[in-house]
């Protein structure tokens, strides 16, 4: 139940920081970052 409303709590939370994570992508090299698969995603 708790990994339940955790996911959605982070799917809300990265649909929030979707513009934050463009910019992030797009200032630093997408490889050199962990997250650089969401980068992908969302862009």
């Amino acid at each position: 139940m708790n990994f339940i409303k955790t996911y959605e709590n982070l799917m809300m939370d990265m649909m929030g920081m979707e513009m934050q994570m463009q910019s992030m992508c797009s200032s630093f090299a997408y490889n050199q970052i962990p997250e650089h698969h969401i980068c992908m995603d969302i862009s």
